[in-house]
């Protein structure tokens, strides 16, 4: 099991060019003159689960944090949940509470929410609910709305 101490041998920095590439969506979101840098950060969850997620750092970062996206499908049999619909982007953070502040938070805060917005999506599939506090209260949907009959023979 790899430490923070060696966090940093799971990042691949990549070029803008690649990570339109990588991620599609991210034209509705981001012109290529508005990101900073961009990476890819692979993270494990508990239960064995590893995910790629790619991070675009906004030219006005700090004062607002890095998107994230997840490169890797969540398996399971529910939707998954906190993202935002325009460009699929991970929501981990509660903007209304201003979770984000630019003198406590860096990109390893950002690496971070992520892993836990992971070890979310992961519980919701076993459990079929949400852990976390915020977002207790949405529906949990199947990811069909009308589930297989049950197979004649």
């Amino acid at each position: 099991m790899r430490g923070v101490e060696n966090a940093f041998e799971l990042v691949d920095r990549i070029t803008t060019q690649t990570a339109f590439q990588l991620h599609p969506p991210l034209g509705s979101a981001f012109k290529e003159s508005q990101i900073r840098t961009a990476f890819v950060v692979k993270l494990s969850t508990i239960w064995g689960g590893a995910y790629r997620v790619l991070f675009i750092v906004p030219s006005w970062y700090p004062i607002t944090p890095p998107a994230a996206y997840c490169l890797d499908t969540i398996k399971g049999q529910y939707l998954v949940q906190h993202m935002y619909r325009k460009d699929w982007r991970i929501c981990f953070h509660y903007s209304v509470a201003r979770d984000w502040s630019p003198k406590g938070c860096t990109l390893i805060t950002a690496v971070g929410w992520a892993a836990i917005w992971l070890f979310c999506q992961e519980y919701l599939q076993k459990h079929g609910k949400w852990p976390a506090p915020v977002g207790m209260s949405e529906r949990v949907l199947r990811r069909s709305p009308h589930p297989w009959p049950p197979r004649r023979r």
